[in-house]
């Protein structure tokens, strides 16, 4: 199995305070199961989400 490019991702709230950052294959898978179990899931402003992808998961786990 082949490197898989890798978003390290940083969601932030209204007044640009970093609420998380983490890692996925497939952003949008993840922010749909943090939008069903994390409290602070209502505080994201998805214009503030900053998405930067990298070769495979140990380049981005670096950066995470």
């Amino acid at each position: 199995m082949g490197a898989r490019p890798t978003a390290v991702y940083r969601l932030f709230n209204l007044e640009e305070a970093l609420l998380y950052v983490g890692i996925s294959v497939n952003p949008d898978r993840r922010f749909e199961e943090h939008s069903k179990n994390k409290p602070w899931w209502n505080e994201v402003d998805p214009s503030r989400t900053v998405i930067t992808w990298y070769r495979d998961r140990f380049a981005a786990a670096v950066v995470e």
